[in-house]
């Protein structure tokens, strides 16, 4: 699916298989709604979130709320994350309304200013509260925002990631060092934007109940559940003869991988497949096995759909995941009785000489007699303890 600037795809509506509600926070969150809905996403509802009314009107999906009135007047958050924060917290009621019964929150939000930066990490808290899978897109400024926007963001993304179950940062930069600076500050963001959906896109892929292979909510928990770290979205695709090591190609080199430096690093893999009617199994073992080849101890998760806009070629969306699962903390067991232990078989081994422990007990102070005379019987102080006196040893 063609999502480059000047195209604008549209297709029947995905089926998916949990209920998935699509969360924009901000500026940046809303332009992302709205395409998201207009290419049929498939979610079970879109939500945006925005404390500046003017730009709220811009948006075109039903869904959306205006929070902070008393402490913006309608106006943006200038830049301040606490005042973000505090609007979305002040908004919890009408959140948790927005959240019951959603199984994955899908939450993009851009970093570095005031609401996305404050209230994303408060909004993916309160979704896990209630039992969802939190998977956020942090759209990352581009360097030349300035350095404070950028350490905001940074500090922010930190936060958002102790909240949320997986957080994959979209760093904008890296379209610009791809694209070059020829390009005009509109095909940029553009550009930007086109990663975005088509990312967001594979994972609506990833979670359809119609595919040949499905990803359930236990998948996606399985793989991102207790992972810490961020995770990386990519997406490619091929077509022609040699299509799927052009994937792989692609995959290396897309500007949110590294140079294939992030997939050969990943514990965890979301990938997601998708082609035309003539995609044989051979398609997708050949796609796979080479994905797996770059990182072969990751755990995997596997969906594979058909689409008729596919025909003759591939399309391939993976998400990373860092760091090993976080392991069941169980509770410790009261501490058996020494009776109650049953002795050790010795396994036909010889007995070794037991050795017998000294106690560390020391001859005690006589107090107020100190000083007085010691008793003496036939050469010995009777006012020693006898274990003392007679070098014994105690166990």
């Amino acid at each position: 699916m063609n999502f480059a600037p000047g195209h604008h795809p549209r297709e029947q509506p995905l089926q998916l298989s949990v209920n998935l509600k699509v969360v924009g926070l901000g500026g940046a969150g809303g332009v992302v709604v709205d395409r998201l809905a207009a290419i049929g996403l498939g979610a079970s509802g879109f939500l945006a979130i925005d404390t500046d009314s003017q730009a709220l009107q811009r948006v075109v999906v039903a869904n959306k709320v205006a929070i902070g009135a008393k402490r913006t007047r309608g106006l943006g958050c200038g830049g301040d994350a606490g005042m973000g924060r505090q609007c979305i917290e002040s908004a919890g009621r009408t959140m948790s309304k927005q959240l019951d019964g959603v199984e994955v929150v899908l939450l993009v939000a851009g970093m570095g200013g005031g609401l996305g930066t404050g209230a994303a990490p408060a909004f993916a808290k309160m979704a896990h509260d209630q039992g969802a899978l939190v998977i956020a897109l942090a759209v990352m400024p581009f360097d030349c925002e300035g350095r404070r926007r950028c350490e905001q963001a940074r500090a922010g993304l930190d936060e958002l990631i102790a909240a949320a179950d997986a957080v994959i940062r979209l760093p904008n930069q890296h379209v610009l060092e791809i694209n070059g600076e020829d390009k005009t500050a509109q095909e940029t963001f553009e550009a930007a934007n086109a990663l975005v959906l088509q990312g967001v896109h594979g994972i609506g892929r990833l979670l359809r109940a119609d595919g040949l292979l499905t990803a359930g909510l236990a998948d996606l928990r399985s793989v991102l559940n207790g992972r810490s770290g961020e995770s990386v979205l990519a997406a490619a695709e091929a077509e022609g003869r040699s299509r799927h090591r052009a994937l792989l190609d692609q995959l290396c080199s897309h500007p949110f991988m590294e140079k294939g430096r992030v997939l050969k690093e990943a514990d965890g893999l979301l990938v997601s497949l998708v082609g035309g009617a003539e995609m044989t199994m051979a398609d997708v073992n050949k796609v796979t096995q080479r994905i797996a080849a770059h990182c072969p101890d990751a755990e995997v998760v596997l969906s594979a759909a058909v689409d008729p806009t596919y025909q003759g070629k591939l399309g391939v969306t993976v998400i990373t995941a860092r760091g090993k699962p976080e392991p069941e903390t169980a509770p410790l067991a009261e501490p058996l009785l020494e009776t109650n232990k049953k002795p050790q078989k010795s396994g036909g081994r010889k007995k070794g000489k037991a050795k017998q422990q000294e106690l560390g007990l020391q001859a005690l102070s006589k107090g107020r007699f100190d000083n007085s005379e010691p008793t003496l019987h036939h050469g010995e102080d009777l006012d020693m303890p006898t274990f003392l006196r007679r070098n014994l040893v105690l166990d």
